[in-house]
């Protein structure tokens, strides 16, 4: 979206603009205002160009607190600027709901970020399907599939994340044996084989290629750390 500037959707035989600027122009009147509109929108969101590897600048620009703030902006206040910017808030809306589908962490949550349970897995699958059909059926500016052009993989990334996510929550949550209780989709992203990583190079003194002696060192000394337990009759637990 910060490339192409506009991409479209189409909504009963109807194109519909998914613009940047709806964005660009919020960066700047909260820079006008002094203050934001309870969201965490700064400018080095708009210049994301600079921080490209930085995944918590997309997910703070595609948040639903940015897109809150365009609708009481369109609808609340009637500024002229934010007209006809529905698209771009169900497009935020959608991104964000996805992040949170995605990223579930905490098996008490609730709503979008809630765990899978056998409760809401239908809601869950459902849910998982609308959005991977939305995001499929995109096109850039010029009628052309997103899904076939040179920034294809995010959008078939996401489409294969979340219908494979959800393949696999209804295969955990009704198997004969050993049932799960609930599905963390946290759990299935690559931060923790990232966490990993960036344990072995802190053992390693930073060291971004160490050789097969330091990684074994390393390896040796994490599982040793995590073998070690208190004593029964210690004062800790």
């Amino acid at each position: 979206l910060g490339d192409y500037k506009v991409i479209t959707t189409e909504n009963n035989g109807k194109t519909l603009k998914i613009e940047w600027s709806y964005i660009a122009q919020l960066n700047d009147l909260q820079l006008d205002l002094g203050f934001s509109l309870a969201n965490k929108l700064r400018q080095k969101h708009i210049m994301w160009t600079k921080h490209k590897m930085n995944v918590r600048l997309a997910a703070q620009t595609l948040s639903a607190s940015v897109a809150r703030a365009i609708v009481f902006l369109r609808d609340d206040i009637g500024d002229a600027r934010f007209e006809n910017s529905e698209a771009t808030t169900e497009f935020i809306f959608r991104i964000d709901e996805i992040f949170d589908i995605l990223n579930s962490k905490n098996p008490h949550a609730k709503g979008s970020k809630a765990p899978v349970t056998l409760a809401n897995l239908n809601a869950f699958k459902s849910k998982c399907e609308d959005h991977s059909n939305f995001i499929f059926n995109l096109k850039d500016d010029q009628g052309r599939l997103l899904r076939q052009g040179r920034r294809k993989t995010v959008i078939w990334g996401l489409k294969f994340s979340m219908l494979a996510i959800s393949s696999i929550s209804e295969e955990l949550l009704t198997r004969n044996l050993h049932p799960f209780n609930y599905v963390i989709t946290y759990k299935f992203s690559q931060d923790l084989i990232e966490l990993l990583f960036n344990k072995i190079q802190r053992r390693c003194g930073w060291n971004n290629n160490p050789n097969l002696l330091e990684f074994m060192w390393a390896m040796r000394r994490i599982l040793i750390r995590n073998c070690i337990e208190p004593s029964k009759t210690g004062n800790c637990t």
